[in-house]
């Protein structure tokens, strides 16, 4: 299979999705840290460039963020290659498979967890991030890493 390689830009300036034509991986993973991508042998090979700072992959695409200071016009071309190229490599994104999504708490919990699976994930994934439930705490929910995201834009 010949893969092809594109790019989107996202809501966040830091962040940009790099689009193949193959599955990557059902669901998503998101490594924040160099240190979190111990399991994911892509992840790790992304965190060899030091301009990379962040790493998430969901269904066909992988979203890298990258370091203050750096230019997209100066890493974009280098990291489509190298996406090609592990891709083409079949580079594993985990080394583990995923376990299927299983949903805990009240029914009320369970609900919100079903509907941010359902709808909400699938629309934040396409801005190339991500988006989990943490806990309900008086009928709000809270998750620090959406508002983060939110607060980007």
């Amino acid at each position: 299979m010949n893969i092809n390689v594109y790019t989107e830009s996202t809501p966040n300036p830091a962040t940009m999705k790099f689009i193949v034509n193959k599955l990557l991986i059902n669901g998503s993973v998101d490594y924040p840290t160099r240190e979190s991508a111990e399991h994911s042998p892509f992840a790790k090979e992304l965190y060899k460039f030091s301009f990379v700072n962040g790493v998430f992959f969901a269904s066909n695409f992988v979203t890298v963020t990258k370091t203050e200071g750096t230019e997209w016009q100066d890493i974009e071309a280098i990291l489509k290659e190298f996406v090609k190229g592990a891709v083409e490599a079949e580079v594993k994104v985990q080394l583990e498979e995923q376990e299927d999504v299983a949903f805990e708490g009240t029914d009320t919990e369970i609900k919100i967890q079903q509907i941010l699976n359902d709808y909400v994930r699938p629309a934040v994934e396409q801005d190339g991030g991500a988006i989990s439930y943490r806990s309900l705490l008086s009928s709000f929910v809270v998750h620090a890493a959406a508002v983060r995201h939110l607060l980007l834009l």
